[in-house]
């Protein structure tokens, strides 16, 4: 199942179309200076526990470079995190008026670039019979210098399915303090300005 969450999120791509987003900071200021597109210089996992880095993995496709880019939807603002393949396609998602997520990214609503940012990567919830699975994904971004640091660490929760189906709601509400099952860590270093 781990290793099937690892695939899910190399293969899965989702953009969103933002009406009145774009760039730059929304109404609540989130921003950092340190927008720009990165070479990903290792990608380690651990996926039995969070108990240390793990090993060096082979990266998902389409994931050479990652672009940093401080995002806005709604009045809403966030750090969005993207890989891409090379530098080329990072600027044309980055500059593309449909903003750009991926399963395989992050988003952090909170933080700054001097304290760290905190945000989520790939979330899923399911139902099949009378179950809920899913995984629940809590990342951290620290940016120094010309570096960015991830850290996502996964748990992965069971629940009885309620009436109204199995919610990302409910995925958090059941992963509050349930066991870390594994731990990616991601590092870049940057490579040029969007």
């Amino acid at each position: 199942m781990k290793l099937m969450t690892v695939t899910a999120f190399a293969f899965a791509t989702l953009s969103l179309v933002a009406c009145g987003g774009g760039g730059g900071s929304g109404d609540d200021g989130l921003s950092t200076a340190h927008e720009g597109v990165y070479t990903v210089s290792s990608w380690n996992g651990n996926m039995t526990s969070c108990d240390g880095v793990g090993v060096p993995l082979d990266p998902p496709a389409s994931t050479a470079r990652l672009y940093i880019k401080s995002e806005s939807v709604l009045g809403t603002s966030f750090i969005n995190v993207v890989p891409c393949d090379d530098e080329a396609s990072c600027q044309a998602d980055a500059e593309s008026s449909t903003l750009m997520t991926s399963l395989l990214g992050w988003t952090f609503s909170s933080g700054s670039d001097a304290d760290g940012w905190t945000g989520t990567g790939g979330e899923y919830a399911t139902g099949s019979g009378d179950t809920c699975s899913g995984v629940s994904s809590v990342a951290t971004m620290k940016l120094t210098g010309t570096t960015a640091h991830i850290e996502n660490r996964q748990s992965q929760v069971q629940w009885a399915k309620p009436a109204g189906g199995c919610t990302i709601d409910d995925l958090h509400a059941h992963a509050a303090g349930a066991a870390c099952t594994s731990l990616i860590t991601v590092d870049g270093t940057f490579a040029t300005d969007l």
